[in-house]
């Protein structure tokens, strides 16, 4: 998208040819093979706003802008990926200058590793003519999840990396034989792999061409041009540059009589294809000599592309979502001629080749620059030895590499296509049975970093599942045990581990791929309802039954096996009302509450870890309330219903569960009877009731007394009462969950990098929602108002 100038005038171009140049060198940038990867840019909109209030608001802060243009752009990207003009990342195009966290000489903002979300997949970016190119090539990193190169992450694994390559936070002279570090090839190749950038997996219908022309062999972009482009009408080139400094930096100057000559952003080169020395052009900031050139190539449609957090010039900050490099166009009307841009490639993920952008697997023909020197194509290397197993037992996973080096490619040739890793299972046996699992293991290895909570009690942590996004599910979430808080401690999994207690994928790295019952991926052996592999289902029986009535307290609905498996028990809230007093509770042999013990009751849902086997509580918040457990039951549970409530709610409670044949099984009988379906002899002396007291409390778990006294038929104390038939005295009481302290949002974070502040407020609600008196609320006391945050490095 195309944005209104601000101070510095129009590029002589039209906005549409201008964005499209831009792109083509951002291209060429992409399909260097320091990226690792094959990556095509297309772009499939170009929006020019000819009426800023028909714009985003745009100012000098380049977060607000960023954020002000990625929820404009939105009302144009039609949400069908089939859709002709659908887009995976907008970029805009402004003349405005941005300021960033120290200094206004960022020259683009974006968020990291955007690349695929639909709501923040943007950058702007700072036009200051073809320099711009290597910005929006560095936004759109951002954008594909790389970080500046001096980030402490890079800077570990690969040591310094200098200021030459197209991700250094401030730039200095392109290393064009390697403009990506091995940094950002790594992040990319991550992020790709890890299916984060799926949405580029198609091309796009219809793409505008890239210019096949040199930008610098047009009177467009001549070196006068770009010297105005960049700092302003009037500047010219200076005639007197040194011989090392042409085509490699650009330095310019006010008029012809000005002795002082300027250079912006570290050392940008000329244009590839501006006239230099004896009539030859430069390429790769080199002058070469006349004839080294052949005509370009036009490339056949594009396809699309990456994703990241990232901003550039001093190159600031990092703000950024997929790069789609277009320049609106709206008219003074509103209407929209054309839209934004898309990117594309290839790349390979797991043991499947990824195509970034493309339907079918279509290759660039395009040979940029056009060397004379023949184009060499990459080539697949061979596969190395299989790599040490993730697990000892259980279903590890192991890998095999390959290399695009056989030969690398050189010259604008092709980056290899296909797969460049493999796996395969290894260790496949059963674990010994220790009762935790695998991933309990992993969160375990955590206790001893001696977390604790505001009262410095060591926190203990144990795998989270509830409330996990199904695309998170390969990260290693951690709860503390009995309570709510949890952490993300690892990006990723070990491979091998369960995706998640009611499947038999695993995660491999970072996704979930599907697996058997025997840890063998892609096998399709299941688990029978008995709970054996590959099973008939002959081996079992179901057990199944109902409760529909209850008194007050807890009320044994079964005691469920050890053994047991495909665990079902379902209460449905009378008449669709969400709190009825009937609530599901899980109690051991011993007498523990595992759920919903002591009268007081979770509304949200959990796991209930018992022994490696999670049983999921869908919580009380629900119409239907739930426990399952998908696994064998480590050792026998008691399945109660606790009632609250009076009796205009009576319980609706199903149960089924299956366990071996040989193990017996009887179903919990009902001693209850009712004394009015009874004929009594009379007798002398009879229990006389007084009323119910008040109850104690006036939510949860309260208690009601009365009087209960035998007396004769002259009203006098007696000891000739039945005592089986003695009603009770006193009952629990409080037909509604007690309020709750419910958080509110974060604040956004007191500083765009390194280490600040964020800060929340909290309402007592009640069951219904309401919010009422925080004295309602009592103790536990709110959650923390404040915690520490660092949005990314600085």
């Amino acid at each position: 998208m195309g944005h209104p100038p601000a101070s510095r005038p129009p590029v002589p171009v039209s906005p549409q040819s201008h964005v499209l140049t831009l792109m083509s060198v951002a291209a060429r940038l992409y399909r260097h093979p320091s990226l690792q990867n094959a990556v095509s840019l297309a772009v499939v909109k170009v929006l020019v706003v000819e009426d800023e209030a028909a714009g985003p608001e745009v100012s000098d802060n380049g977060g607000l802008t960023l954020r002000n243009f990625c929820s404009w752009q939105q009302r144009f990207n039609p949400p069908s990926d089939r859709h002709p003009e659908h887009y995976d990342t907008a970029v805009l195009l402004t003349r405005q200058d941005f300021c960033g966290h120290q200094s206004c000489d960022t020259l683009g903002v974006a968020d990291i590793g955007t690349m695929c979300d639909r709501n923040k997949s943007c950058s702007v970016i700072e036009d200051e003519g073809l320099q711009a190119a290597y910005t929006l090539a560095h936004e759109l990193g951002h954008v594909l999840s790389m970080p500046h190169d001096d980030s402490k992450t890079c800077e570990r694994l690969f040591g310094p990396l200098g200021k030459h390559h197209v991700m250094a936070p401030l730039f200095v002279q392109l290393d064009r034989t390697q403009p990506w570090s091995p940094c950002s090839a790594m992040y990319l190749t991550e992020f790709l792999d890890g299916g984060h950038g799926d949405c580029l997996l198609d091309a796009p219908a219809q793409a505008l061409a890239l210019p096949a022309e040199l930008p610098g062999r047009g009177p467009l972009y001549s070196l006068d041009g770009q010297c105005q482009q960049l700092f302003g009408k009037g500047f010219q080139h200076c005639p007197n540059t040194t011989a090392e400094d042409v085509c490699a930096q650009l330095w310019c100057r006010t008029g012809a009589g000005e002795p002082l000559c300027h250079t912006k952003n570290g050392s940008l080169p000329w244009a590839d294809g501006t006239p230099c020395a004896g009539g030859g052009l430069c390429w790769d900031g080199r002058c070469l000599p006349p004839g080294a050139l052949q005509p370009q190539v036009t490339p056949p449609g594009p396809r699309r592309g990456p994703g990241s957090r990232g901003s550039r010039g001093s190159r600031g900050r990092a703000v950024g979502r997929e790069p789609d490099v277009p320049e609106p166009v709206l008219r003074p009307d509103g209407s929209a001629p054309g839209l934004v841009g898309r990117i594309c490639g290839w790349v390979s993920r797991g043991s499947v080749c990824w195509r970034w952008g493309g339907r079918a697997p279509r290759r660039l023909s395009q040979r940029p620059g056009g060397l004379l020197q023949a184009a060499v194509d990459g080539a697949w290397g061979p596969w190395s030895p299989w790599g040490s197993c993730s697990r000892t037992c259980g279903g590890g996973v192991q890998f095999s590499h390959r290399h695009c080096d056989s030969p690398e490619p050189r010259h604008g040739g092709r980056y290899c296509e296909g797969q460049r890793a493999r796996y395969q299972s290894c260790r496949t046996e059963e674990c010994p049975a220790d009762g935790k699992s695998f991933r309990e293991q992993q969160c375990e290895k955590y206790n001893s970093y001696n977390f604790t909570d505001l009262d410095g009690n060591r926190l203990e942590w144990v795998p989270k599942y509830a409330g996990v996004s199904p695309r998170d599910r390969c990260k290693l979430f951690c709860r503390a045990r009995g309570r709510s808080e949890f952490k993300v401690f690892e990006a990723k999994v070990i491979d091998g581990t369960l995706c998640g207690p009611e499947t038999l994928s695993i995660c491999v790295h970072g996704q979930c791929i599907k697996a058997g019952c025997d840890h063998v991926v892609g096998s399709s052996k299941k688990l029978d309802k008995c709970g054996v592999c590959g099973g008939n289902g002959s081996t079992c029986r179901k057990i199944s039954g109902s409760l529909n009535r209850s008194k007050y307290g807890y009320n044994d609905i079964v005691t469920i096996p050890a053994g047991a498996t495909n665990i079902d028990v379902k209460q449905r809230s009378h008449r669709g009302v969400r709190h009825d007093g009937n609530y599901l509770a899980l109690r051991t042999l011993e007498g523990r509450y595992l759920l919903n013990g002591d009268f007081a009751i979770s509304a949200m849902e959990q796991d209930i870890l018992i022994k490696g086997t999670i049983l999921k509580y869908s919580g009380s918040m629900t119409t239907l309330e739930r426990l399952q457990s998908f696994r064998q039951l480590p050792e026998p549970l008691t399945v109660q219903l606790l009632t609250i409530a009076s009796e205009v709610f009576p319980p609706k409670v199903k149960y089924s569960f299956f366990i071996p044949k040989d193990v017996p099984f009887s179903k919990q009988k009902d001693k209850e009877k009712k004394s009015a379906n009874v004929i009594r002899p009379m007798l002398t002396s009879q229990w006389v009731l007084g009323d119910w007291s008040e109850c104690s409390k006036t939510c949860g778990s309260g208690w009601q007394r009365r009087t209960v006294d035998c007396r004769d038929v002259e009203g006098q104390a007696s000891s000739a009462c039945d005592r089986a038939l003695k009603p009770e005295d006193i009952k629990p009481c409080g037909d509604l969950p007690c309020p709750l302290w419910r958080p509110g949002p974060w604040s956004p974070c007191s500083q765009s990098c390194g280490e600040g502040v964020r800060t929340r407020g909290s309402s007592c609600v009640d069951y219904a929602g309401t919010v009422v008196a925080p004295e309602k609320c009592g103790r536990p006391p709110p959650p923390p108002a404040t915690a520490a945050c660092s949005p990314r490095e600085c």
